[in-house]
């Protein structure tokens, strides 16, 4: 069971990630490193961290920010 879960979906796609799957099936959360940090799923064993984020950059000759997917550095 593959579940995503991120602040653009809505109140009831992300409450799935609550869901208990039944016996004998996976649940796989797909997430940012801020959900794994602000929330408790009873049900989770193992936590996989890809090493990427989401980082807010300033790029000065053009005057603007951008956001970039960079790779965390601890």
């Amino acid at each position: 069971m593959l579940v995503p879960l991120h602040s653009t979906l809505t109140s009831e796609e992300q409450a799935m990630v609550f869901h208990k799957p039944k016996s004998g099936v996976r649940k796989i959360v797909l997430s940012t490193n801020i959900a794994e940090t602000s929330i408790t799923i009873d049900d989770c064993v193992f936590v996989i961290d890809t090493g990427r984020m989401k980082e807010k950059r300033f790029d000065s000759n053009k005057n603007m920010e951008s956001l970039e997917s960079v790779w965390v550095s601890r």
